[in-house]
Protein backbone atom coordinates (compact mmCIF):
# COMPACT_ATOMS: atom_id res chain seq x y z
CA UNK A 1 0.00 0.00 0.00
CA UNK A 2 1.32 3.51 -0.73
CA UNK A 3 0.33 6.91 0.56
CA UNK A 4 -2.04 7.47 -2.17
CA UNK A 5 -4.10 4.45 -1.08
CA UNK A 6 -7.32 4.71 0.15
CA UNK A 7 -8.10 4.83 4.00
CA UNK A 8 -10.95 3.00 3.16
CA UNK A 9 -9.14 0.09 0.77
CA UNK A 10 -6.11 0.48 3.37
CA UNK A 11 -8.26 -0.89 6.50
CA UNK A 12 -10.22 -3.96 4.01
CA UNK A 13 -6.80 -5.28 3.26
CA UNK A 14 -4.96 -4.47 6.66
CA UNK A 15 -7.53 -3.68 9.21
CA UNK A 16 -8.23 -0.44 10.88
CA UNK A 17 -6.44 1.75 13.28
CA UNK A 18 -7.58 3.80 16.12
CA UNK A 19 -8.04 6.81 13.51
CA UNK A 20 -10.66 4.78 11.09
CA UNK A 21 -13.67 5.72 10.86
CA UNK A 22 -17.24 4.48 11.18
CA UNK A 23 -17.48 4.01 7.47
CA UNK A 24 -13.62 2.08 6.82
CA UNK A 25 -15.07 -0.38 9.92
CA UNK A 26 -18.60 -0.75 7.76
CA UNK A 27 -16.35 -1.50 4.72
CA UNK A 28 -13.81 -3.89 6.45
CA UNK A 29 -16.52 -6.10 7.55
CA UNK A 30 -18.45 -5.97 4.22
CA UNK A 31 -14.65 -7.01 2.53
CA UNK A 32 -14.58 -9.72 5.32
CA UNK A 33 -18.58 -10.93 4.66
CA UNK A 34 -17.88 -10.85 0.65
CA UNK A 35 -14.37 -13.00 0.81
CA UNK A 36 -15.35 -15.58 3.45
CA UNK A 37 -15.69 -18.42 1.14
CA UNK A 38 -11.91 -18.21 1.08
CA UNK A 39 -12.12 -19.64 4.29
CA UNK A 40 -14.01 -22.78 3.47
CA UNK A 41 -12.54 -26.06 4.23
CA UNK A 42 -11.09 -27.97 1.33
CA UNK A 43 -12.68 -31.32 3.00
CA UNK A 44 -16.01 -32.03 3.05
CA UNK A 45 -18.12 -31.13 5.40
CA UNK A 46 -18.25 -33.39 8.53
CA UNK A 47 -21.58 -34.52 9.97
CA UNK A 48 -22.49 -34.34 13.67
CA UNK A 49 -24.37 -36.92 15.26
CA UNK A 50 -27.12 -36.21 16.92
CA UNK A 51 -26.82 -37.93 19.89
CA UNK A 52 -25.16 -37.45 23.26
CA UNK A 53 -21.70 -37.89 23.55
CA UNK A 54 -22.13 -41.28 26.55
CA UNK A 55 -24.26 -42.66 23.56
CA UNK A 56 -22.29 -42.31 20.49
CA UNK A 57 -19.02 -44.18 22.39
CA UNK A 58 -20.53 -46.46 24.64
CA UNK A 59 -24.30 -47.63 23.74
CA UNK A 60 -23.10 -49.72 20.66
CA UNK A 61 -20.52 -51.80 23.17
CA UNK A 62 -21.62 -55.60 22.93
CA UNK A 63 -20.83 -58.15 25.57
CA UNK A 64 -17.42 -58.87 24.16
CA UNK A 65 -16.35 -54.92 23.92
CA UNK A 66 -17.43 -54.94 27.53
CA UNK A 67 -14.13 -57.28 28.41
CA UNK A 68 -11.95 -55.30 26.47
CA UNK A 69 -9.69 -52.87 28.11
CA UNK A 70 -10.20 -49.03 27.81
CA UNK A 71 -7.80 -47.51 30.09
CA UNK A 72 -4.41 -48.07 31.47
CA UNK A 73 -3.04 -46.25 33.88
CA UNK A 74 0.51 -45.75 33.07
CA UNK A 75 2.24 -45.36 36.72
CA UNK A 76 0.73 -48.03 38.18
CA UNK A 77 -0.40 -50.20 35.31
CA UNK A 78 -3.79 -50.61 36.19
CA UNK A 79 -6.13 -51.50 33.48
CA UNK A 80 -10.02 -51.12 33.47
CA UNK A 81 -12.13 -52.75 30.93
CA UNK A 82 -15.31 -50.98 29.07
CA UNK A 83 -17.83 -52.96 30.96
CA UNK A 84 -15.88 -51.43 34.42
CA UNK A 85 -16.02 -47.85 32.95
CA UNK A 86 -19.42 -48.05 31.96
CA UNK A 87 -20.25 -48.75 35.54
CA UNK A 88 -18.16 -46.27 37.22
CA UNK A 89 -19.39 -43.97 34.35
CA UNK A 90 -23.17 -44.73 35.53
CA UNK A 91 -22.14 -44.99 38.86
CA UNK A 92 -20.85 -41.52 39.16
CA UNK A 93 -23.74 -39.73 37.12
CA UNK A 94 -25.92 -41.18 39.37
CA UNK A 95 -24.38 -39.16 41.98
CA UNK A 96 -24.23 -36.03 40.38
CA UNK A 97 -28.45 -36.68 40.00
CA UNK A 98 -28.32 -37.41 43.37
CA UNK A 99 -26.81 -33.88 44.17
CA UNK A 100 -29.31 -32.60 41.71
CA UNK A 101 -27.16 -32.12 39.02
CA UNK A 102 -28.81 -32.20 35.31
CA UNK A 103 -29.53 -30.50 32.12
CA UNK A 104 -28.42 -26.79 32.28
CA UNK A 105 -25.53 -27.07 35.49
CA UNK A 106 -22.03 -26.82 34.65
CA UNK A 107 -19.70 -29.36 36.89
CA UNK A 108 -15.90 -27.78 36.88
CA UNK A 109 -13.63 -30.56 36.73
CA UNK A 110 -9.90 -30.51 38.51
CA UNK A 111 -8.32 -33.66 37.66
CA UNK A 112 -4.62 -34.45 36.30
CA UNK A 113 -5.05 -36.97 32.81
CA UNK A 114 -6.07 -40.42 34.51
CA UNK A 115 -8.86 -42.75 34.53
CA UNK A 116 -10.24 -40.89 37.37
CA UNK A 117 -10.60 -37.93 35.19
CA UNK A 118 -12.16 -39.66 32.72
CA UNK A 119 -14.49 -41.03 34.66
CA UNK A 120 -15.60 -37.93 36.17
CA UNK A 121 -15.84 -36.19 32.81
CA UNK A 122 -18.28 -38.82 30.80
CA UNK A 123 -20.09 -38.80 33.93
CA UNK A 124 -20.78 -35.76 34.15
CA UNK A 125 -22.01 -35.37 30.48
CA UNK A 126 -23.89 -38.74 31.34
CA UNK A 127 -25.84 -36.49 33.78
CA UNK A 128 -26.91 -34.19 31.26
CA UNK A 129 -24.33 -31.77 32.43
CA UNK A 130 -21.71 -30.08 31.53
CA UNK A 131 -17.93 -30.44 32.16
CA UNK A 132 -15.27 -27.18 32.40
CA UNK A 133 -12.21 -28.87 32.60
CA UNK A 134 -9.68 -26.87 34.89
CA UNK A 135 -6.12 -26.61 34.09
CA UNK A 136 -4.34 -29.11 37.10
CA UNK A 137 -1.47 -26.54 37.94
CA UNK A 138 -4.10 -23.57 38.14
CA UNK A 139 -4.14 -21.83 41.34
CA UNK A 140 -6.81 -21.58 43.39
CA UNK A 141 -8.04 -18.23 42.54
CA UNK A 142 -7.40 -19.28 39.00
CA UNK A 143 -9.93 -22.03 39.97
CA UNK A 144 -12.24 -19.49 41.20
CA UNK A 145 -12.17 -17.40 38.29
CA UNK A 146 -13.13 -20.28 35.62
CA UNK A 147 -15.93 -21.26 38.00
CA UNK A 148 -17.18 -18.04 37.66
CA UNK A 149 -17.12 -17.49 34.54
CA UNK A 150 -18.53 -20.76 33.08
CA UNK A 151 -21.06 -20.40 36.01
CA UNK A 152 -20.34 -23.84 37.57
CA UNK A 153 -22.43 -24.54 40.45
CA UNK A 154 -20.17 -27.47 41.20
CA UNK A 155 -16.22 -28.58 41.65
CA UNK A 156 -15.13 -32.17 41.80
CA UNK A 157 -11.75 -32.79 42.14
CA UNK A 158 -9.03 -35.67 43.43
CA UNK A 159 -7.25 -35.86 46.60
CA UNK A 160 -4.07 -34.92 44.99
CA UNK A 161 -5.35 -31.54 43.84
CA UNK A 162 -7.36 -31.03 46.83
CA UNK A 163 -5.10 -28.12 48.49
CA UNK A 164 -6.31 -26.09 45.73
CA UNK A 165 -9.71 -27.15 45.54
CA UNK A 166 -9.50 -25.98 49.04
CA UNK A 167 -8.39 -22.24 48.50
CA UNK A 168 -11.85 -21.64 45.90
CA UNK A 169 -13.87 -18.97 47.14
CA UNK A 170 -17.35 -18.53 45.17
CA UNK A 171 -16.91 -15.15 43.75
CA UNK A 172 -19.26 -12.45 44.14
CA UNK A 173 -21.94 -12.65 41.87
CA UNK A 174 -21.31 -16.38 41.42
CA UNK A 175 -24.57 -18.83 41.70
CA UNK A 176 -22.57 -20.73 44.21
CA UNK A 177 -23.97 -20.48 47.71
CA UNK A 178 -21.35 -22.80 49.45
CA UNK A 179 -18.39 -25.33 49.61
CA UNK A 180 -17.81 -28.04 51.65
CA UNK A 181 -14.63 -30.52 51.45
CA UNK A 182 -13.65 -33.75 52.95
CA UNK A 183 -10.01 -34.49 53.53
CA UNK A 184 -10.27 -38.60 53.51
CA UNK A 185 -8.22 -40.54 51.02
CA UNK A 186 -10.08 -41.31 47.45
CA UNK A 187 -11.95 -44.19 46.71
CA UNK A 188 -12.49 -45.41 43.67
CA UNK A 189 -15.89 -46.63 42.63
CA UNK A 190 -17.45 -50.32 43.19
CA UNK A 191 -20.82 -49.48 41.40
CA UNK A 192 -22.15 -47.80 45.08
CA UNK A 193 -21.16 -44.18 44.31
CA UNK A 194 -19.11 -41.61 46.41
CA UNK A 195 -19.58 -38.57 46.82
CA UNK A 196 -16.85 -36.23 45.16
CA UNK A 197 -13.79 -35.51 47.32
CA UNK A 198 -14.87 -31.72 46.93
CA UNK A 199 -18.23 -30.14 45.58
CA UNK A 200 -20.81 -27.30 46.19
CA UNK A 201 -24.33 -26.88 44.91
CA UNK A 202 -26.24 -23.15 44.24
Amino acid sequence: MNSSTPRSAWSRHAGWSSNSTDSDRSECRLWFDRDTTSFASPYRAVQVPTTSVYDYLFSHLGDTDAERVALIDTRSGDQMTYGEMVARIEAFAGALADRGVGVGDVVGLLAQNSSAFAIAFHGILRAGATATTINALFTGKDVTKQLAESRATMLVTVSPLLAQAAEVRPPSGSPTTGWSCSTGPAQPPTGTPTPPTCSARG
